[in-house]
């Protein structure tokens, strides 16, 4: 296979069929399939595919022929040009009796998993803004595959590695053979990625885990821009409303930028009262969001009592917590959200969050 094109050929696969004609399609009779890796712009990759003859096969004269991209699931310059095959005789030639092999060294079925489809919702997005990616990982090897890891990376080139910008970790599986499993993942670009063209890829099986046929066919990419976002119109604050407090996070700290899940640590949030009248006892949440919107629909990880607190006062508090086990590695924004609850009765009701950003391991 070749990729004639200007731009990098994402993963895919290449089917081979038997046919009672020259003309190719996925109508005739699939015999095997491969994976084929990325391909760069100019560049060629050949694919070793092994095929079975079935038994029932009439004898006689056959077109032999494989379709790559059989699904039209890559956007390309020409459709026309994905089948090629050959003349082929199925002769009256007797398979020979294979020679039964000891079962203590018969070989287990292996499976082979590989990044059908890769698609985000979108070619360019800003630091620290949310897309999702549509994922579709394979099997084409005869064993059902375990459940393992996909990582999705954003990297300077198209060959993704665990040493990438990592975005998110999700777990996939597990995945009977010839089939496959599609998946949604929502993700941030990290507000410290570097500006201009990029890609966006993914790493099924990012631990080496799986024993596979194949372990060249893991990894898919697209080319991605990070872009800087749009700096949004601000919104004039509303005057606070005289007579009434006014409960503001005004600060939130971390020990350090980059947390385990699993890991206990201690986070320091800052609550105020701006207002002209003392504001009643209330709870502060601290969250982790996808995004800079913080809100009592995201991941509650801890809260703290805050006391009766006088006009133009403030009080840290420390908030202990346990990142959960379960969570998807990757990039959140870590929230403080004043008056969880919505109890006191504000001047302004706009001023009540605050974030940093936190990595998740």
């Amino acid at each position: 296979m070749s990729n004639t094109g200007v731009g990098t050929a994402p993963a895919t696969s290449v089917a081979v069929y038997l046919s009672q004609d020259s003309v190719i399609t996925t109508e005739d009779l699939r015999i095997g399939l491969g994976a084929v890796g990325q391909l760069a712009p100019g560049a060629s990759v050949e694919v070793l595919v092994e095929v079975g003859i079935p038994s029932a096969t009439g004898l006689g004269s056959y077109s032999l022929g494989a379709i790559v991209d059989r699904f039209d699931l890559i956007a390309e310059l020409s459709e026309t040009n994905n089948t090629r095959s050959v003349p082929f005789n199925v002769p009256a030639v007797l398979a020979p009796t294979p020679t039964p092999v000891p079962s203590s060294t018969v070989t287990p079925t292996l499976s082979d998993l590989y990044i059908e489809t890769f698609s985000p919702s979108v070619t360019q997005a800003g630091r620290g803004e949310a897309i999702t990616v549509t994922v579709k990982i394979g099997n084409l090897g005869a064993g059902v595959s375990p459940t393992t890891r996909l990582a999705l990376y954003l990297s300077a080139d198209g060959i993704i590695t665990f040493t990438d910008s990592l975005l998110t970790v999700v777990t996939v599986g597990p995945i009977n053979p010839e089939e496959s499993v599609e998946m949604s993942i929502p993700v941030n670009i990290p507000l410290a990625s570097g500006l201009g063209f990029q890609y966006l890829g993914g790493l099924v099986d990012q631990l080496n885990e799986v024993t596979e046929q194949r372990e060249d066919n893991n990894t898919a990419s697209v080319q991605f821009w990070v872009v800087v976002p749009p700096t949004p119109t601000p919104t004039p604050a509303p005057t606070p409303i005289a007579g009434l407090p006014d409960l503001v996070a005004l600060g939130i700290s971390s020990p350090k930028s980059q947390v385990q899940r699993g890991e206990a640590i201690t986070f320091t949030v800052t609550v105020g009262n701006l207002g002209t009248e003392p504001a009643s006892p209330s709870t502060v949440g601290l969250y982790l969001s996808p995004d800079i919107s913080i809100t009592a629909a995201d991941l509650l990880l801890g809260t703290a009592q805050v006391v009766l607190l006088n006009p133009q006062v403030s009080v840290q508090l420390t908030i202990s917590v346990t990142i959960p086990t379960a969570l998807n590695a990757g990039q959140y924004f870590l929230g403080g959200l004043a008056d969880v609850s919505n109890t006191v009765t504000e001047g302004s009701e706009v001023n009540n969050t605050i974030f940093i950003l936190l990595t998740v391991n």
